[in-house]
């Protein structure tokens, strides 16, 4: 299994053990995996947080009568453009209602580590 170091790895089963009861969920899986990575595990307070990508949206409003669209939390929005693109693609794996992760718009922005991330994520999920 691909990890960026040490603290994704450790990382990664902290969040596992947070979400013990839905393994082994490929989806909990895939996003624990995602989660594990440093700056956004930083983010994630399992004391308030139900769901593995909560800190990052606030709020769903109502677009046009369609489905319904995030709004993300002052925590997304300070995270760089790669590591955004990581939160988006691990919650389309996650719940594939999201629909705001553009997979060319991350390719363009991922370094090669978290290139290798998203490969690892693609194998758990699949």
């Amino acid at each position: 299994m691909f990890y960026l170091d040490e603290d994704h790895e450790g990382n990664h089963w902290q969040m596992r053990e947070f979400f013990k009861h839905q393994m082994p969920d490929k989806e909990y899986e895939t996003a624990c995996y995602i989660m594990g990575v440093s700056r956004l595990f930083s983010e994630f307070r399992p004391e308030k947080h139900e769901y593995p990508f909560s800190w990052a949206v606030d709020d769903y409003i109502e677009v046009n009568e369609g489905p319904l669209k995030p709004v993300y939390s002052k925590a997304f929005h300070v995270l760089s453009s790669g590591e955004r693109q990581l939160v988006l693609l691990g919650m389309n794996l996650y719940s594939s209602s999201n629909q705001d992760f553009n997979l060319c718009d991350a390719l363009i922005t991922w370094d090669e580590d978290y290139y290798q991330v998203f490969q690892q994520a693609l194998e758990i999920r699949k």
